[in-house]
């Protein structure tokens, strides 16, 4: 009992299973909570921080759309006014002549004044140009001569927009000193181009604008021109540098120089981290990047993050800190009764269950201690059992209980006294069947003894009519054997009889088999008489076209003689196989006939044989069967005789029975005698009918001291 209870504490304690299998659960669900909100919170930062980078970037885009789109328009009404158009075309009509000399000049230089003055201050000069000319006049007054539009580029790029204002890269004007871009619109007669309107355009406005986008707190918008230099970035040290020594990586480089828009994308640019959305502007061929650093990106995710682990670890050591309070407030009353059982376990049942609790602990405890009452009561019973089961080993049987019972020692208690009652009842019969065992015992033993003299003289009859018998069953016996080989040799005959028909049908169906074959060589002689023929006939059909040849068909001659010789030979030996052949056949004939009649014969023969074997086969089966019965007679007495001998033993075995019998009885009668029973009994042996009968009065009880033992 000590190791058994000493095993149960070597396994996992009730407060680690409980930790187990509630707390640990709990932390790891907590831990799953925790993963996916903060999976679905990140989601949602990364989100808005992308929508806002987006967003930024479109505004930009917007601003930037907004700066160019009244200078577009703008630019393209110039080119449609009147004086302005009137002055290009009379010097594309007259290259050879001067603006400054034209009467049209100075209301077109009016006209120029006043559409710039209808513009932004970011509008730095109006130019026109012709191309025939090579005369510029800005809307100053001021008239450059000499001056070649095509070697500009706002010229080649206005003159592939096809009448559209078309926006050039940006430079720096060699005068202002200032960053610098030309909207540059062509003007058409009959569809070819005669000059061009350019807007010098002052991007110091548009940078101040752009300055005040902030993309979250550090984040910053940078503007590309058509040919990948930087117009606008915070760090004035960077405008007018080229993309390729920005230092991008390779995704963000290939958007931007593919003049692609895109969402917020991770990117890298001289070894710093940033997220950053692209925005291709189509109209004007502007790149906008708006961007963010890494760092402000996922400052929120990181403070998320760092929020949500230390609830978590909070909480694990929270509901940790429960699980172990809950566990010992449970433990604590199962180890007082652990304890009590353990002393139980013992045999000690003076122990108390001191645990005050008024829920199931409290009421396994008031269990165990009804229990600790009851098994005391259960002592008492058993030293009264004990000390009445003393008494009936002594051979007292006047017994009677002094406690009352109760529960399953109540069963025990009403199977003992039946069990008493039963035992006096009992022994009173054998002690009555004792005397009449005794007095029988002498009457089975006479009879016994002239049962065995009788049946000895009849084991010796017995034995001589089985050796007659035996003597016929050998006669019988041996006639079967002679009948039994006759039976084989008959059989041998008969299946050799059969064979030979077999061999016998089977030379018939070559017999025909041959016939038939003859008869198809017969057909092959017609065949080949009727080519030798043929053949003949074609020998003379081809000596006369011989003959007819003269001279050249001598050789011809000769071989259609040789062919009529060979046609006759053919026949010959055609006729000479089918005389043979007619003679075979004949002989075949005969010998089927032969074969046929040898047949029939053979097979009446084997009827013949099969009839005396049947024949033979009864006789045998008789023989065998007459064989079975006498066997079966000499069984018979055989066992009639070792029944007598056997009647013969039991007889004398029977009579010695009878005297031990005797004296066994008056063994028993002693034994019995030694017995206290419930009181005196009186016995009336009645010897009418062979039957015997004793009556019994009731019975007093001994009263055992329960405390003796």
């Amino acid at each position: 009992m000590k190791e058994k209870h000493s095993n149960h504490k070597s396994g996992f304690s009730i407060r680690y299973k409980l930790i187990l299998g509630i707390g640990v659960p709990l932390v790891l669900v907590l831990a799953a909570i925790g993963t996916v909100l903060r999976g679905q919170v990140v989601s949602a930062v990364d989100g808005l921080k992308r929508v806002e980078i987006e967003s930024q970037t479109n505004t930009a885009s917007e601003q930037i759309n907004a700066f160019f789109q009244p200078l577009l328009v703008g630019a393209a009404q110039v080119a449609d006014i009147d004086a302005v158009y009137d002055l290009i075309a009379e010097s594309n009509a007259n290259p050879t002549g001067r603006m400054a000399e034209s009467v049209l000049l100075q209301k077109a230089v009016t006209e120029l004044s006043e559409a710039q003055s209808n513009q932004s201050d970011a509008l730095l000069s109006i130019c026109v140009a012709g191309t025939k000319a090579q005369q510029l006049v800005v809307s100053d007054g001021t008239v450059m001569e000499n001056f070649d539009v095509e070697s500009r580029g706002w010229y080649q790029l206005a003159k592939q927009a096809g009448g559209e204002p078309a926006l050039s890269a940006a430079y720096v004007d060699a005068v202002t000193g200032k960053l610098v871009v030309t909207v540059g619109v062509g003007m058409y007669q009959n569809g070819e181009i005669i000059g061009a309107v350019a807007f010098d355009i002052s991007l110091d406005g548009l940078s101040k604008e752009l300055s005040s986008i902030v993309i979250g707190e550090e984040g910053y918008v940078t503007v590309y021109d058509r040919d990948g230099y930087i117009l606008y970035h915070p760090n004035s040290d960077l405008i007018m540098t080229h993309i390729d020594a920005v230092g991008y990586n390779t995704e963000m480089y290939n958007v931007i120089s593919a003049d692609a828009t895109s969402t917020t994308i991770p990117y890298e640019r001289s070894g710093n981290e940033y997220y950053g959305a692209v925005n291709y502007m189509e109209d004007i061929h502007w790149n906008v990047l708006g961007c963010m650093t890494a760092d402000e990106f996922m400052q929120e995710v990181t403070s998320i993050t760092t929020i949500v682990v230390m609830s978590f670890v909070f909480c694990a050591i929270l509901l940790l800190v429960i699980t172990i309070i809950l566990s010992l407030a449970i433990v604590r009353p199962l180890k007082v009764l652990d304890g009590v059982a353990s002393q139980l376990a013992e045999g000690n049942l003076d122990v108390n269950v001191n645990v005050k609790s008024k829920d199931e602990v409290g009421h396994l405890a008031a269990s165990i201690s009804a229990l600790v009452e009851r098994l005391r009561t259960y002592i008492v019973y058993i030293n009264e059992i004990a000390s009445l089961l003393h008494e009936m080993g002594n051979g007292n049987l006047c017994l009677t209980f002094q406690n009352s019972f109760d529960g399953d020692f109540r069963k025990i208690k009403d199977e003992m006294e039946n069990t008493v009652a039963l035992l006096n009842d009992s022994l009173s019969a054998i002690h009555t069947a004792a005397e009449q065992v005794d007095a029988g015992s002498s009457q089975v033993a006479d009879g016994a003894q002239s049962l065995s003299q009788g049946a000895t003289e009849q084991a010796s009859s017995t034995e001589e009519l089985a050796a007659t018998v035996m003597e016929i069953n050998d006669n019988v016996h041996r006639a079967g054997e002679y009948a039994a080989d006759a039976r084989n040799k008959t059989d041998e005959a008969g299946r050799m009889m059969l064979e030979c028909n077999d061999q016998m049908n089977s030379l018939v169906s070559a017999m025909d088999e041959i016939s038939k074959t003859s008869e198809e060589i017969g057909k092959i002689i017609k065949t080949i008489e009727d080519i030798a023929f043929q053949t003949n006939i074609l020998a003379l059909n081809a000596a006369v076209e011989a003959a007819r040849a003269g001279a050249a068909g001598k050789g011809f001659a000769v071989v259609a003689d040789e062919v009529r010789n060979l046609a006759a030979k053919s026949a010959e030996a055609a006729k000479n196989t089918t005389e043979l052949i007619e003679n075979s056949v004949r002989a075949v004939s005969n010998g089927a006939k032969l074969a046929d009649s040898t047949a029939s014969q053979m097979s009446a023969a084997a009827e013949h044989v099969q009839t005396v074997t049947e024949m033979v086969n009864q006789i045998a089966k008789a023989s065998e069967y007459q064989s079975a019965s006498i066997q079966q007679v000499s069984v018979g007495l055989d066992q009639i005789s070792a029944v007598v001998q056997n009647n013969s033993a039991t007889a004398e075995e029977s009579a010695a029975a009878s005297e031990e019998l005797s004296s066994q009885a008056a063994v028993m009668k002693d034994l019995v005698g030694k017995f206290s029973l419930s009181n005196q009994m009186s016995y009336d042996l009645s010897r009418s009918g062979g039957q015997s009968s004793y009556s019994a009065g009731g019975y007093s009880h001994f009263s055992a001291d329960s405390d003796k033992y």
